[in-house]
């Protein structure tokens, strides 16, 4: 696929920085066509409630002004779901990938300003679709049963996302296996590239393969990290690493091509601190008051309700005495 430039829209930061949201197309294009943007928001949408859920999906809402050109605006009656790629650039900065959603689309029915919102996604969510795949042959070490590094497996899952150009993968973890080279021995060596799982591992009873979202999920989850998109990078990072700061305010991390080579390694800052927006020097401030801190009430009384039941099989001893004569109440003998 070649995928080429047809749509640029750009949007101004309340901090000074432009946002300019790129859409490519697989066909041929005689010109770019420009919009305003009346929205541009990133979230990010873990997938379960979870404190250690490993996958964070990221999705891109992108609102913008057609009024003045709707002829040209994007056709989104499509089955296609990779007809469109963005690509979000913050001051020039490639910051976030993703495809176009043809069935989330809102166009305005006025006869004002007319507005038409669309999102686009980083592509985890479509893994839970996408088997995993691994083929065999012939050649020694390469079987369902011959042990692949935990890096194959993660980078082999992300490359279904089916990106042109595929996204490195930056990993921040930090747990190793007695043998194992660490960062002592250099800042490169991670468990991931250290560890080995066979292919096996993840078939069903009839010998197919699970979706790669759950492939991923299975090893993320096993390591403590998540998984998520920014600055045009995956992140795996291990949640405790990252939540250590500030006493740990560095972290340690290794970069990989989409194919898994070593790109670089190193450390960088994971503290942040969210300031007022007046002086603000971290670029971090809350945006809206729908940012809140919920006060629930305690509970300093429990009442516990159960009714006890017995077998009618069972001696009834309520004061738990000892039998000296008689009979077992609703008991009898027989002869």
């Amino acid at each position: 696929m070649a995928y080429n430039l047809k749509y640029q829209i750009t949007a101004a930061t309340k901090n000074n920085e432009v946002a300019v949201v790129e859409m490519y197309i697989d066909e041929a294009v005689a010109a770019v066509i420009e919009y305003p943007a009346t929205a541009i928001q990133l979230q990010y949408i873990p997938r379960s409630d979870d404190i250690y859920e490993p996958i964070y999906a990221s999705q891109l809402n992108v609102s913008i002004d057609v009024t003045d050109d709707d002829d040209n605006m994007p056709d989104f009656t499509t089955l296609n779901d990779r007809k469109y790629l963005v690509k979000l650039f913050i001051d020039g900065s490639i910051y976030w990938q993703g495809w176009v959603l043809s069935d989330l689309v809102q166009y305005s029915f006025t006869t004002g300003r007319k507005e038409l919102a669309f999102n686009a996604i980083d592509g985890l969510g479509m893994l839970d679709y996408i088997p995993f795949t691994f083929t065999e042959t012939n050649v020694v070490g390469n079987t369902k049963l011959s042990p692949q590094s935990v890096l194959y497996f993660l980078y082999s899952c992300l490359a279904k996302i089916g990106f042109p150009t595929g996204l490195n993968l930056i990993t921040a973890c930090s747990y190793y296996a007695a043998g194992m080279s660490n960062r002592g021995d250099g800042s490169q060596y991670e468990p991931f590239n250290q560890s080995y799982l066979r292919p096996v591992y993840f078939q069903n009873d009839d010998e197919t393969y699970i979706p790669c979202l759950e492939v991923l999920a299975q090893i993320l989850k096993s390591f403590g990290c998540k998984l998520y998109q920014s600055n045009g990078k995956w992140y795996i990072v291990a949640v405790n690493e990252f939540a250590a700061a500030p006493y740990f305010a560095y972290t340690y991390f290794t970069e990989y091509t989409p194919a898994g080579v070593l790109v670089t390694s190193g450390t960088f800052n994971t503290l942040s601190e969210i300031q007022p927006y007046t002086g603000n020097t971290s670029g971090l401030y809350f945006t809206n008051n729908s940012q809140m801190k919920l006060f629930k009430k305690g509970y300093n009384n429990f009442n516990y309700r159960y009714d006890i039941s017995y077998a009618p099989n069972y001696i009834s001893n309520s004061n738990l005495k000892n039998l000296t004569s008689g009979f077992p109440t609703l008991w009898q003998t027989f002869n």
